[in-house]
């Protein structure tokens, strides 16, 4: 530390002197609290990392002591704070108490404390590059995680519009009346150090077009094998349902086709009636 003396005299007045002390500014550690319960120290055993300090409180009315077993402290009041500087073990005592097993450890090690671990999270609904009918309704459901803290907040943004944040579970929101065009949808978590991750995902959401049905001449009538095959139109991604009726009032539910890869796409009924049936196919609500 370097000290700077000034001397200065004006008329009139006496002498005035300025000291300046110059010094470099050092970094504090945590604080650790230990407290009293009758007659224990808690917690009895500490560890902590070089250049933190630890404060005793509970102190002055249990009439107790803090005293370093090597001389290096010894305080009986409240709010006393000893900083360790070097690696090593502690052991300190209550000097009234010690006969009643007051006594406690700190033990301090050269490690600085660990570099927070920022979080993850992954959008677990929808899939990425999936197709919805406009106008379209999307719930983003997502998993965050922290490794060595707690989750504070999922942000939710369509393109760079916020839709929302979420700092509770279910951490899901969802963008409503979406007209035809891609998306992108992204979450960003945020962890109780104000670490942060991002994951996104693109949707497509298309104007869907009506569903046709053909059939070849040769599949007009069911054969001895009851098997009929027909074809109908699909929107690449979304779902459609296929259903059967022999009277056209009672429908019943055959086939689905998830995220249809075909358009036209093609359907065998193997077990078709021998009397002749109704077919229909019809697109499905976005999930």
């Amino acid at each position: 530390m370097k000290m700077i003396k000034k001397a200065a005299r004006f008329f009139g007045f006496a002498r005035v002197q300025v000291i300046l002390f110059g010094c470099a500014l050092s970094t504090f550690g945590a604080d650790h609290p230990v407290t009293t319960s009758g007659f224990t120290f808690s917690p009895p055993t500490l560890s902590i990392p070089k250049g933190d300090s630890v404060t005793w409180s509970g102190l002055t009315g249990g009439g107790h002591t803090t005293t370093s077993d090597s001389s290096l402290w010894s305080s009986g009041s409240d709010g006393f704070s000893f900083v360790f500087s070097a690696a090593g073990t502690y052991n300190y005592h209550c000097i009234p108490h010690q006969s009643f097993g007051m006594v406690g450890t700190i033990t301090v090690t050269n490690a600085s404390a660990p570099a927070n671990v920022p979080p993850t999270i992954t959008i677990s609904s929808p899939a990425s590059g999936k197709v919805f009918a406009a106008p379209a309704d999307v719930t983003v459901q997502t998993a965050p995680a922290d490794s060595d803290g707690t989750v504070t907040n999922v942000q939710f943004l369509l393109g760079a519009s916020v839709l929302g944040n979420k700092s509770t579970q279910p951490f899901s929101m969802t963008a409503s009346n979406l007209a035809a065009a891609d998306y992108v949808i992204s979450a960003i978590v945020s962890d109780n150090q104000g670490a942060k991750a991002t994951n996104s995902v693109t949707v497509h959401v298309i104007n869907p077009s009506a569903v046709t049905l053909s059939v070849s001449p040769a599949a007009l009538s069911v054969s001895s094998t009851s098997s009929f095959q027909f074809n109908y139109s699909t929107d690449l991604g979304l779902n459609y349902e296929i259903e059967v009726s022999t009277d056209l009032f009672t429908w019943k539910p055959i086939a689905t086709n998830s995220s249809a890869a075909l358009n036209p796409a093609t359907f065998t009924d193997t077990n078709a009636p021998a009397e002749g049936a109704y077919y229909r196919v019809g697109r499905m609500p976005n999930p």
